[in-house]
């Protein structure tokens, strides 16, 4: 599954924001979504560290998931992490990963957000329209959340 969107904002912004301050941006461009976004197991985005985002407590499918970073390329603004604990794993899949990438914009002023989800399902469901909706989502309001915040 692939979601894309573009925002009104530079590659090296949306990088910087998005996956630097991850953990302060994440919680604060959907609040009523997601509490926190903490780093667990080794060092901040390096490749085999973890990280647990916890939901909100309107939330009420999940308490948290936690994520393994697989691929983190800062130059070519890539990553890749999998869900190892909570949310639809084990429940929906037995596995999903997701992919992102920031791509050209139509201007230089802007890019293109790319999501690439891997899964392998457990059964027969329809979490894929889930995930592809709140990647949208999540898009739309990242893009809102740097409109409104400062350089």
């Amino acid at each position: 599954m692939e979601v894309k969107a573009e925002v009104q904002h530079s590659a090296e912004k949306v990088w910087q924001r998005y996956v630097h301050e991850m953990d302060k941006v994440l919680p604060a461009s959907m609040p009523g979504h997601f509490n926190e976004m903490l780093y667990v197991d080794g060092p901040p985005l390096a490749v085999g560290s973890t990280f647990i985002v916890t939901y909100h407590e309107d939330i009420p499918h999940y308490n948290s998931i936690k994520f393994r970073w697989d691929e983190m390329n800062h130059e070519e603004h890539h990553f890749k992490c999998t869900l190892i604990d909570g949310g639809a794993l084990n429940k929906h899949f037995s596995y999903l990963a997701y992919t992102f990438n920031i791509l050209p914009g139509s201007t230089p002023e802007s890019c293109v957000m790319q999501y690439i989800v891997e899964f392998v399902d457990l059964e027969n469901h329809t979490f894929h329209a889930f995930i592809k909706e709140e990647l949208e989502k999540f898009c739309n309001l990242l893009n809102s959340h740097l409109l409104t915040t400062s350089n």
